[in-house]
């Protein structure tokens, strides 16, 4: 352990040939005053100065990514119907008549048809002239219809050439002469043979 000298002279030291550096007594340095930080109220919430971080934003557009088909399996529902449609095809009746109805040469393309839906309003439009008694009132209620819409006038007419096997009807002429037709022709055909398409 050593202990320290307070007598000791460098300069008597043989074994030390440095000159001893001069002692300097340290300055007195003043304290620097601090003044007390504010106090806020405790319901005030102290705000600090920070900025948010910046939004970065790409240099670039992002790419779309390819959208992927997935392929659905037919649902159940879906499936009944279309072995529905086929069994209706058994009656061979049925079957001639959507050929001649739809021009459908295949059972495929008479399953499509049946499904498209697309003579259901003309079967109920002639159920309805059906089931008016008198001839001048179905001949009003197909003015009025060919007034509002032209194409189910024709669609009718079609149909009734079907069921009537009469081609000779025509949607085509005076549309007074196709109202009367369609009037008398409705309540003679058997709607009930398509009723597979309603």
């Amino acid at each position: 352990m050593a202990f320290f000298n307070n007598n000791w002279d460098p300069t008597q030291d043989s074994t030390s040939t440095a000159t001893p550096e001069p002692v300097v007594e340290p300055a007195s340095i003043p304290e620097p005053v601090v003044e007390p930080e504010p106090v806020s109220p405790p319901d005030i919430p102290e705000t600090t100065d920070v900025d948010p971080e910046p939004e970065v934003k790409p240099r670039h557009k992002p790419r779309p990514r390819p959208s992927r088909r997935v392929k659905e399996k037919p649902s159940l529902k879906e499936i009944r119907s279309v072995l529905a449609a086929y069994r209706l095809l058994d009656d061979e009746d049925f079957s001639g008549l959507l050929a001649r109805l739809t021009g459908a040469k295949d059972e495929g393309e008479k399953v499509e048809r049946i499904l498209a839906d697309e003579w259901s309003a003309a079967i109920k439009t002639i159920r309805d002239l059906q089931a008016d008694p008198t001839d001048m009132t179905r001949l009003v209620q197909v003015i009025k219809l060919q007034e509002k819409n032209p194409d189910l006038v024709k669609q009718v007419v079609k149909l009734l050439a079907v069921l009537a096997d009469d081609e000779s009807l025509k949607w085509t002429g005076a549309e007074l002469d196709v109202a009367q037709t369609v009037s008398t022709v409705a309540p003679l055909v058997d709607v009930d043979r398509v009723k597979g398409l309603a």
